[in-house]
């Protein structure tokens, strides 16, 4: 990212800009003493009195740095930096040292906020001007760099002439194609997301680039939450896989791979064990090479009565659409979601806005023609119909009738409302 190009007299940054890692501290010469918490540096200015600066001359630079409300802030550090050092530097104290004929950008940052200025240094009065070199090819070393999120590299930028001798203190302007990629003025870059980016150095016309590819964070290890050292035949359990990296921050969106050491005792799908028969089966997650497992003992359930176990499961099915029902008309969401615990983000989002309609002045709902249920031994369907008569304020009642497939499934014994689809 090259640095903005500043007015003759003076710029202030009102957004924070990345401080290139190369720059130095110098601290303000004023302290202020308070009782209250420090304030937030929100901009920094730097003033110049001209931008126009001959070889051998030194100015003493003065940046401030002020909080939200104006206060300056005259006890905070400042980072002096410059992006063609070889043409212009700034020492610890702030002191401008022109060297060379050149343009560069003079960058003064102060906690992450900062002000650049572009000035000029030409020949002293009476210094014989020579003819400038030209650039004749560019090369960006190393041409190509794969890096982790978060990490950094400094690439470097070779100006030859035409005979290829290398040429030194020339002014370059770093840019980035893609935001998986930051560049400092002096080349060094920062991998901020995985991704593919084409960074360019450009200097007197010529340009050269380099590929940089961003790979996450790698998994370092897993963890697993949720196993119980128990199972009943026929009962679910959700577990949780949680990567880390090497320095054991949470990685979020990685794959993991689900896996039954036998699947006739006990089977998994993203994380949802479900036991099938009495037994012992080893539950094992992995993601980027790393695993990490969890034993489960399966046991059988009690003994039932097959018509028995069939009716409860009718009664509780009947039982849950009516309390779906019922909660509709409470215009409860937390109660909805109780009755209705398989409930989609998207399908939370569509009651919400229905029931809490400010002008939805009344709403019903009324179970309608509903069918017995199909039942299994690890699900159960039922289709029913509802009638919906909604009155929006100074309107007429609207009546709606929508037919919906109910899927109920076991869950520590009771058969809950896992899915509801209009049919």
């Amino acid at each position: 990212m090259s640095p903005p190009v500043a007015p003759a007299e003076s710029t202030v940054a009102e957004t924070p800009t990345p401080a290139p890692p190369a720059a130095v501290n110098a601290p303000t010469t004023d302290s202020v003493t308070t009782g209250s918490p420090p304030k937030a540096v929100d901009r920094v200015t730097l003033a110049l009195s001209r931008s126009s600066f001959q070889v051998g001359e030194n100015l003493k630079l003065s940046a401030v740095a002020e909080a939200a409300d104006g206060t300056p802030l005259l006890d905070r550090r400042i980072e002096w930096s410059s992006s063609a050092p070889g043409v212009a530097r700034v020492t610890e104290n702030g002191t401008l040292q022109a060297l060379r004929p050149g343009k560069v950008t003079i960058i003064a940052t102060v906690e992450g906020r900062s002000a650049t200025a572009r000035i000029e240094v030409v020949p002293a009065v009476g210094q014989p001007t020579l003819a400038s070199i030209p650039v004749a090819a560019m090369s960006v070393v190393p041409d190509a760099a794969p890096l982790a999120v978060g990490s950094t590299m400094a690439l470097s930028a070779v100006l030859r002439d035409g005979s290829g001798k290398r040429l030194e203190d020339r002014t370059i302007t770093w840019t980035s194609s893609s935001s998986a990629v930051s560049v400092f003025p002096n080349g060094q870059i920062l991998a901020v997301g995985p991704g593919t980016a084409v960074v360019t150095a450009s200097s007197e016309g010529r340009s050269a680039s380099a590929t940089i590819t961003v790979s996450p964070v790698p998994v370092a290890s897993l963890g697993l939450t949720g196993a119980p050292s128990d199972l009943n035949v026929g009962d679910s359990v959700r577990l949780n896989a949680a990567a880390h990296d090497a320095k054991g921050g949470a990685l979020a969106n990685r794959q993991t791979t689900w896996e039954s050491s036998d699947p006739n005792v006990a089977t998994v799908s993203g994380g949802l064990v479900i036991g099938r028969s009495p037994g012992t089966a080893t539950i094992s997650v992995t993601s980027e090479g790393k695993s990490t497992t969890a034993k489960i003992r399966v046991t059988g359930p009690p003994p039932v009565d097959p018509a028995a176990e069939k009716a409860r499961a009718v009664d509780q099915v009947g039982k849950g659409i009516a309390a779906f029902v019922a909660a509709l008309n409470s215009r409860d969401m937390a109660r909805l979601k109780q009755a209705y615990p398989g409930m989609t983000p998207a399908e939370e989002s569509d009651w919400s806005k229905l029931l809490n309609e400010k002008s939805l002045t009344k709403f019903e709902a009324v179970l309608e023609d509903a069918e017995a249920p199909t039942i299994e031994a690890t699900s159960a369907e039922e289709q029913f119909q509802l009638r919906l008569a909604l009155t929006y304020s100074g309107l007429p009642t609207e009546t709606q009738r929508i037919r919906y497939l109910g899927i109920f499934r076991p869950d520590g014994g009771t058969w809950k409302l896992m899915r509801l689809s209009q049919r």
